[in-house]
């Protein structure tokens, strides 16, 4: 009995590999059935656990999905986001592109959904974004946020008062913003730096403390990198200039200083060469801010701003603007203003050469062709374009160049800016005239005034009978 026992599985073995030689097709039928039957339940079980982000050591329900998580209100958002960010599930990355997508906001307008990020966590959010950014989180199976990511973050945060004085304040988000944006690797990330400045210094109770903060951490270079990379683009150079005009005028001294060394001036003027139409007033301002710097000021840094102006060719650069954008009259106002500063070393005969009677005649036939009324008032541009050229024109090197023994060219652009300029003045007596007029009494207005009582009389009178 035990011999059998021991071999009788021996011999069903061998009398069955003796029947799959002879014939295998029923056995490798029944092997697929029953293969078939287990797989499908397997394979259903893993794609729901899947779809549903099933942790499948507990079975249980963790983190929608990105197509579920995007329609959810933004606190179960926010929820969902720092939760998967404690737990190092790689979902966050998700949640917070998405985030990051519907609230992304490069303009100085409130927020509008108003201070929800502040109520919904928004500073728990950003705290572990500083935490996990500067690598003080441990302990860390993934990196969420690196220069680009952090600042992307941060950039739709800044927006919420309570939460940028406590960034800038206590976390020292000057220096952490710096240090982003030096491990970006994404060209727009200086636009996002510069305005996560910008709104933080507009939400601070004491004013100028995110400047001071930039000045005292040695940031202007950077500052200064940010704006010698500009594109052209109004937006690009926006939150930099504000940036830089702000300090000037909360810290001129040490703003002076640094200014001065980094070759701000040099910067701005070089800005305007590439400058889109919108983006003009923001090099003039910073610009205008070093001019008017107090005298004291500049006499203890050593900064000559009219000498910067002749070193780095405003007169050359300025006239090509100029003539490019002569509609865009307030801009033109304001390089006027910077023309006058720079005659304190620039010579009349320097604006001749950089061909600006041209380009002031360009602004003169762009509004003969396009009647402006403001153009034509006492004291507006027009008034200031010929005060300046006649200032010029005091200057017996510029005499000699608009005389006949000049160059033709520019005697031709003498004789048409003295025809502008006498239109001008036509145009204003014209206007002067008729306001005059207006303001006179009419000495027939009386006799008008009874004519027309005594017709209505007869009308109703007519109609009475």
């Amino acid at each position: 009995m035990d011999k059998f026992q021991r071999r009788w599985p021996w011999g069903l073995g061998f009398v069955a590999a003796l029947l799959y030689g002879t014939n295998p097709e029923p056995f490798e039928e029944a092997a697929s059935t029953g293969w078939t039957r287990f797989k499908r339940p397997v394979l259903r079980g893993a794609e729901w656990l899947e779809y549903h982000d099933v942790d499948p050591d507990s079975m249980a329900l963790e983190f929608p999905v990105d197509r579920i998580f995007g329609p959810l209100e933004l606190s179960q958002q926010m929820d969902f986001l720092i939760g998967a960010l404690k737990d190092d599930n790689e979902l966050a990355d998700g949640y917070l592109t998405r985030i990051i997508i519907d609230h992304t906001d490069i303009s100085l307008d409130p927020p509008p959904l108003g201070d929800a990020l502040t109520r919904h966590r928004g500073q728990e959010l950003l705290e572990f974004a500083i935490n996990d950014f500067t690598g003080k989180r441990f302990p860390r199976k993934n990196a969420f946020f690196n220069g680009d990511q952090f600042l992307r973050t941060a950039n739709i945060l800044a927006n919420q008062p309570d939460i940028a004085k406590w960034f800038i304040n206590t976390q020292d988000g000057v220096s952490i913003v710096f240090r982003a944006l030096s491990e970006s690797k994404e060209e727009y990330a200086r636009v996002l730096a510069t305005r996560i400045l910008t709104v933080a210094a507009l939400s601070q109770d004491d004013d100028g403390t995110v400047e001071k903060k930039i000045l005292e951490g040695d940031f202007v270079p950077n500052l200064l990198e940010c704006y010698r990379a500009c594109t052209g683009d109004p937006t690009d150079t926006r939150f930099v200039t504000l940036l830089l005009s702000s300090m000037l005028r909360h810290y001129p001294e040490q703003a002076a200083r640094d200014f001065d060394r980094c070759r701000v001036v040099q910067t701005a003027i070089e800005g305007l060469n590439i400058s889109r139409y919108k983006g003009l007033p923001q090099h003039y301002r910073v610009l205008q801010d070093m001019v008017n710097l107090p005298p004291a000021v500049k006499k203890k840094v050593g900064i000559d701003v009219a000498k910067d102006f002749k070193k780095y060719d405003l007169a050359g650069v300025g006239s090509g603007v100029l003539g490019n954008f002569p509609e865009y009259m307030e801009a033109d106002k304001m390089l006027l203003g910077l023309w006058k500063e720079s005659r304190k070393e620039v010579k009349p005969l320097t604006f001749v050469e950089f061909d600006v009677l041209n380009s002031i005649n360009k602004v003169f036939r762009y509004y003969t062709n396009n009647f402006h009324a403001s153009f034509y008032e006492r004291g507006s541009l027009g008034d200031q374009l010929s005060d300046f050229v006649r200032d010029l024109a005091k200057d017996e090197e510029f005499q000699f160049a608009v005389s006949a023994e000049g160059p033709e060219n520019i005697q031709r652009d003498w004789r048409r800016f003295t025809e502008y300029e006498a239109h001008m003045r036509s145009e204003q007596e014209k206007r002067e005239a008729e306001l005059k007029a207006l303001e006179e009494p009419d000495p027939h207005a009386a006799d008008r005034d009874a004519l027309k009582r005594a017709q209505f009389k007869q009308t109703v009178g007519d109609v009475i009978r």
